[in-house]
C-alpha cells in the first residue's frame, strides 16, 4: 500500500476531528499477515489541535517508509503499534501535541500474537520542533539510528 502525493508543497490535506487520517491495521493472527513496505510519502497533512487525532496511525505494519511529510496541528503526528523496521526521511513534524509515539502492544488481558517491540527505526532528515509534550516517545524497543 503507498500513499503518495507530489510533495510536501505539492498536496495539503486537511484533517479536523479526533480520528486518524491515515490508518492501517494488519492481521495479528499469523506471521506475514502484517502489512509491509507500506508507504506515506509527499505531502503536508494539517490538523487543528483536536485531542485524540492522529496523523499517521500504523498497528502491525513491518518495513514502513515515511518519506517528504510535514505533519502539523495533531495530537498525535504518529502513533505506531506493533511495527518494526520503520524509514523516516525527509520530513518535518511540528506544532503537534506529540511528535512520534511508538510501542508494543497495548496492556490488556492478553497479548496480541505477533506483536513486536518499536525496533530497527531510521531517522535521515527528520526534524521534530515546536512539539507541545514531545517529539519523540518510545516504550521499549532498541536500534534506533538517528
Amino acid at each position: 500500500v503507498d500513499i503518495v502525493g507530489a510533495g510536501r508543497r505539492g498536496v495539503w490535506i486537511f484533517h479536523e476531528g479526533p480520528t486518524t487520517l491515515f490508518q492501517a491495521i494488519g492481521h495479528p493472527s499469523a506471521i506475514g499477515r502484517q502489512y509491509t513496505d507500506l508507504k506515506v510519502a509527499g505531502m503536508t497533512l494539517l490538523g487543528n489541535n483536536t485531542l485524540g487525532s492522529v496523523a499517521i496511525g500504523h498497528t502491525l505494519v513491518s518495513d514502513p517508509h515515511y518519506v517528504d511529510l510535514h505533519i502539523e496541528g495533531f495530537d498525535y503526528a504518529w502513533y505506531l503499534q506493533d511495527v518494526d523496521q520503520a524509514v523516516f526521511s525527509a520530513s518535518m513534524i511540528q506544532f503537534n501535541r506529540r511528535g512520534l509515539f511508538a510501542r508494543q502492544d497495548p496492556l490488556g488481558p492478553a497479548v496480541v500474537p505477533n506483536c513486536t517491540q518499536p525496533n530497527q527505526y531510521v531517522f535521515n532528515g527528520v526534524v521534530f520542533l515546536n512539539n507541545n509534550q514531545y517529539g519523540i516517545h518510545c516504550v521499549g524497543g532498541s536500534n534506533w539510528t538517528y
